[in-house]
């Protein structure tokens, strides 16, 4: 992608960091639902070794790094990675270590992850670059280990909208290159599958079509949490989607002659 989201972030950070609260927070039932199923994942191993893939300002590592061993943290953000050992530092936590790093090109060594946790990424690559996360992933991880992921899916109700009318607008005003791809779960299933990785949709929620009134949007979700009503196939439909996935162990044969 051409966007430097490394930059947005950093000006991003510096502007809010006066208020934690502002920084990668979303008011509401589902997105609290979301937040509580993941960490239960997440911390139910206290020897567990956890990377946080894009950790921002620390909202998960520093809550997990009571839960469990240790948590590496990554974030392309340099000013996220600062304000973030501030906070450590401050709460004298000693078993997180922090990098400056994309996630294309991940700085720990093969098998040594138990769980990872990417919230959130996604939709700032492409789909070449969301197939090379996928194989870094599963090189750092553990036999067994599991990763979360949390992406929007362009196979939503606001998904396909939002697709629909960027085709219109290129049909007016011509040709224009969007700095986010919302992957359809789909196709983030197959690339998925291609490494040999199974996926579980573990929550699923906001299907509305883009031009939804936000106004509706946040009376229905800071009321009710009603997809857990929903019928199972319909999760897919979703705009937030929060995916386990298992990578299987690959068993090589050999021919004997």
């Amino acid at each position: 992608m051409n966007t430097d989201w490394s930059e947005y972030y950093d000006k991003f950070v510096k502007k809010n960091k006066g208020d934690l609260n502002d920084l990668y927070y979303t008011s509401s039932i589902e997105h609290n639902e979301n937040i509580n199923k993941i960490f239960k994942i997440l911390s139910d191993d206290p020897d567990a070794i956890i990377l946080d893939a894009g950790c921002g300002v620390g909202n998960f590592i520093i809550p997990l790094s009571y839960k469990c061993k240790f948590v590496y943290g990554i974030d392309i953000s340099k000013e996220s990675i600062k304000l973030c050992n501030e906070r450590i530092m401050e709460k004298k936590i000693k078993n997180v270590v922090l990098k400056v790093s994309s996630v294309l090109k991940i700085p720990l060594e093969s098998h040594c992850i138990d769980k990872i946790l990417c919230l959130s990424v996604f939709h700032y690559l492409d789909y070449h670059q969301i197939e090379l996360v996928i194989k870094e992933f599963k090189r750092i991880l553990k036999k067994d280990g599991i990763l979360i992921v949390n992406f929007l899916n362009g196979g939503s109700p606001h998904g396909l909208s939002t697709k629909f009318l960027r085709f219109i607008r290129q049909i007016i005003k011509g040709k224009k290159n969007y700095p986010s791809t919302n992957i359809p779960l789909k196709k983030l299933t197959e690339i998925i599958e291609k490494e040999n990785g199974t996926t579980e949709i573990i929550h699923s929620a906001y299907f509305y079509p883009i031009l939804f009134p936000d106004t509706i949007i946040r009376l229905i979700n800071n009321r009710f949490y009603y997809e857990r009503f929903l019928p199972e196939f319909l999760k897919r439909y979703g705009l937030s989607i929060t995916l386990n996935v298992r990578f299987q162990k690959t068993v090589k044969n050999y021919n004997h002659t």
